[in-house]
């Protein structure tokens, strides 16, 4: 897997709970895969779509998770205060 697609990935995912608040339409995501598969071997798309959709997912859960640790009232798409992202680490399952 090249490491600046996965990076990528990941930035989106954190993109959309800082200005979605963790709601997008998903086109930007589909998109940064769809290009990527589309530079491998035919029979290399199929697993690498879905690592990076496993990946985007981990991520997104990950944030909101870390989110609701700062606001336990958060739900997906309800406004909270951004700057708990500020000392959040992709990757990371842990409470700073």
């Amino acid at each position: 897997m090249d490491e600046n697609v996965a990076q990528q990935v990941r930035q989106i995912a954190f993109d959309h709970i800082k200005n979605g608040y963790g709601v997008s339409d998903g086109e930007d995501i589909s998109q940064v895969i769809r290009n990527y598969t589309m530079s491998l071997l035919p029979e290399q798309r199929l697993s690498a779509s879905w690592t990076l959709n496993e990946l985007f997912h981990s991520e997104a859960i990950r944030l909101g998770e870390y989110v609701h640790q700062h606001d336990p009232d958060w739900d997906w798409g309800k406004p909270f205060d951004t700057s708990i992202l500020n000392s959040y680490q992709q990757g990371m399952d842990i409470l700073i």
